[in-house]
């Protein structure tokens, strides 16, 4: 009799053993991964959904996006986006003795708001769609050489210079975008914006985005000389500097020059 039941309880650690070395859902390991990428990809925001799964390849190329779907929000908590995402994983096909590796995926899904992931990430049916692959957008990155460029175009101004004449010397002598060799679209112009006092110029030059975080490049012509100089980060956050050419001349928006 004890023989019988050391022999059942053997089965039955050995079979449950087993079964968890085959889950239905995922692993253990997964189910972290899948809460790391929901949170890595959270912040900083994506415009849209498919801004995320942008994100998401972008940072976990072997991880694929099946669902991107755009979420109507009345609350800043609500889920702005819903994402199905798939993870590849081995899971053992033997017993406990012997597991053989086999190939196996499992699903995910999960919604994010402005802040942070909700509503999971939990296990899913996986959808019978082929992986999405988000369209490429065209980057509005201030070009390379910039500063230098501009520079050069306020010290050869003449005297004073009428709007006109500072705008069309900046179109010629500011570098344009470069294509981007990963996507081959061409770069998006940054926003430039003049201001003429007399004969004292100042120019701004915005590039990037809310979501991606902006990039500000500031030239002044004043009293003859001539700064280039980018704000600092704390400067560029909402209700500080706005990246227009009459702020070139405050005194809180040259603390880098000056």
């Amino acid at each position: 009799m004890r023989i019988l039941v050391a022999l059942l309880v053997a089965a039955g650690v050995i079979g449950g053993a087993a079964w968890l070395l085959t889950p239905r859902g995922g692993t253990a390991q997964t189910d972290k991964e899948a809460r790391s990428i929901a949170t890595a990809i959270s912040y900083p925001r994506s415009p849209d959904a498919m801004g995320y799964a942008r994100t998401l390849l972008a940072k976990y190329p072997n991880v694929k996006v099946l669902e991107a779907t755009d979420l109507k929000a009345v609350q800043p908590t609500d889920p702005l986006t819903h994402l199905v995402i798939r993870i590849d994983y081995d899971k053992c096909g033997g017993n406990v003795i012997a597991c053989q590796p086999i190939p196996a995926t499992v699903c995910y899904g999960f919604d994010l708001n402005r802040y942070e992931p909700i509503n999971g990430p939990s296990v899913v049916d996986c959808p019978s769609n082929t992986p999405i692959i988000p369209p490429a957008v065209a980057k509005n990155d201030i070009p390379s050489g910039t500063s230098e460029a501009l520079r050069a175009v306020l010290g050869g101004l003449p005297a004073s210079p009428g709007d006109a004449q500072v705008k069309a010397a900046l179109d010629a002598g500011l570098p344009k975008p470069a294509v981007d060799p990963g996507t081959g679209l061409a770069g998006v112009a940054p926003q430039v914006t003049v201001a003429v006092h007399g004969a004292d110029v100042g120019v701004a030059i915005r590039g990037g985005d809310y979501f991606g975080g902006y990039q500000c490049t500031f030239g002044l012509r004043q009293g003859g000389k001539v700064w280039v100089w980018a704000p600092g980060h704390a400067q560029m956050q909402p209700g500080e500097l706005v990246c227009e050419a009459g702020e070139a001349f405050s005194a809180y928006a040259q603390t880098p020059p000056h």
